[in-house]
């Protein structure tokens, strides 16, 4: 193969940070960013078995070194080495240096930030979340803030992909761009989104007003991937399924206390959890859920209930509340003869409280659609649509349909017909002037299309892909998704005779 040359803007040191779903993709897009502009390549994996994966890269020179940076629940199982004021002390330089408290970062690892989900008690507990304790992940965080500026500083890294809480934060604080390969949500396209804690796209700002008014109406559907495991979720809601699960999970209980390992969920909570999955759906199934048709007549203000833990909430809107005070909240400050319409995350249940949906029928206002219905086709029947960081937030920005936005770092903020709920005492005033004062329909829904194109424009298709294969992807997009990264981080992309020659 030709000797490629480097292009403009050099990128001296590549970092990037295991990512299972994608693996095997990433590990050639590295391989041909070095080839490419002659960085080094440096892979953070999670644990021991990890390295096996990227050795033969190492070895062969088309990456430069693989190593551990374990996640943060399994790095809190080591015993404290230092006096608690020590510890303090250290913390307490580092959240004033990064602007970030301790807390947060502690509330992004579904082990021992587990107490932040609110909604999800009976998510299943792990080792790694009860064998640990505060002053342990007080350590395991200073270590890491040590260790990410030490790896940045001392291997000239220019650019991070698909970091880590920690390693996000001190990224920003050292002006290293961070990205990650992220779901468009449009058909199958994917773009390159910016700031790894919190998924944002600004290049979309910019393009649009650029962007020519495409013909309507445009196409809003939920992409392919989330109906595939959607359906395979809900096929296996039964105790058929749960028995089978169970069984697998001992199996895979005995062979790892045979080796040794220590981390993992406990082997009661993952079979009780099993059988939550059916039991709660069946409680769910048995309530007098809604229909489109029963809400034909029925001004509502549509609110999408979020699976927990889950990267969208903790990750990307740490300043958000619990979602159950934001659903209490609407119902609370509803102008009079509206109701909220709630839909369950199918991903959620088995995790919620004993009676919980029940008891939201309580709420004389509040009616549970049904969960399998489109969302689409929900948020085509509402007056708006309140949302910390859902899916349902970008389809209703694209059609042009009011949006309550709870998460401050959501891409479509930016929009007229999208408003930003600050915490307050109140959101009668906003809910009132969205849902009966109106907007301006016409310019929500030019803008709407606007938008949905500018993001199509900006993104591209990977071709194949399957998350539960991961090693089945499309090697005929790579020179795409590398152009697209390259361009994102200020860098010229290869052209295309250099790449027909290589």
């Amino acid at each position: 193969m030709n000797e490629m040359p480097r292009h403009s803007l050099p990128l001296r040191s590549i970092a990037m940070c295991h990512s299972a779903q994608w693996r095997f993709l990433m590990q050639e897009v590295v391989k041909r960013m070095k080839r490419d502009y002659g960085a080094a390549v440096h892979i953070y994996v999670l644990q021991k078995h990890g390295m096996k994966f990227y050795q033969p890269a190492a070895a062969s020179g088309a990456i430069d070194s693989v190593q551990i940076c374990s996640l943060i629940s399994d790095g809190a199982q080591a015993l404290a080495r230092q006096p608690i004021e020590e510890l303090r002390a250290k913390a307490l330089e580092n959240e004033k240096r990064y602007g970030v408290t301790y807390n947060e970062i502690m509330m992004t690892d579904r082990h021992i930030g587990r107490g932040f989900s609110l909604l999800a008690p009976n998510f299943p507990r792990s080792l790694q979340s009860e064998n640990t304790d505060y002053w342990r992940i007080v350590q395991k965080f200073n270590d890491d803030f040590a260790f990410w500026e030490n790896e940045i500083l001392t291997k000239n890294v220019d650019l991070i992909l698909f970091p880590q809480k920690i390693a996000s934060v001190v990224a920003r604080k050292l002006n290293v761009p961070t990205r990650n390969l992220t779901r468009s949500r449009i058909g199958n396209l994917f773009h390159w989104s910016r700031e790894g804690e919190f998924i944002e796209f600004p290049e979309v700002v910019e393009r649009m007003p650029a962007t020519p008014l495409p013909p309507k109406p445009i196409e809003v559907k939920t992409y392919d991937q989330y109906e595939v495991s959607k359906r395979m979720t809900v096929a296996g809601f039964s105790y058929r399924h749960a028995v089978r699960l169970a069984g697998l999970w001992t199996l895979k209980v005995l062979t790892q206390r045979a080796i040794g390992r220590t981390a993992g969920y406990r082997w009661y909570d993952m079979v009780r959890y099993h059988f939550d999955m059916p039991r709660q759906w069946r409680e769910l199934k048995g309530l007098p859920l809604k229909s489109l048709e029963d809400m034909r007549d029925k001004p509502f203000l549509f609110f999408t209930l979020q699976e927990e833990p889950e990267m969208s909430l903790s990750w990307q809107s740490p300043e958000s509340l619990a979602q159950i005070a934001y659903l209490w909240q609407l119902a609370r400050d509803l102008p009079a003869g509206f109701t909220l319409a709630v839909k369950e995350h199918v991903y959620a249940v088995g995790r919620r409280p004993q009676g919980f949906y029940k008891h939201l029928l309580d709420f004389k206002n509040v009616v549970i659609l049904d969960p399998l219905l489109p969302g689409p086709d929900v948020i085509r029947a509402s007056r708006a649509v309140s949302t910390i960081s859902s899916t349902a937030g970008f389809e209703a920005a694209w059609m042009g349909k009011p949006v309550i936005s709870f998460g401050l770092h959501n891409i479509y903020n930016f929009l007229d017909h999208v408003f930003v709920a600050h915490q307050s005492a109140s959101l009668a005033p906003l809910l009132h002037k969205v849902l009966v004062e109106g907007i301006d329909t016409d310019k929500a829904e030019k803008d709407g299309r606007r938008f949905h194109q500018a993001f199509k424009d900006l993104s591209f298709d990977i071709g194949q892909e399957n998350m539960y294969k991961p090693e089945e992807f499309d090697p005929s997009n790579l020179a795409t998704i590398c152009r697209h990264l390259a361009v994102s981080v200020g860098l010229s992309p290869v052209p295309a005779e250099a790449e027909a020659a290589a």
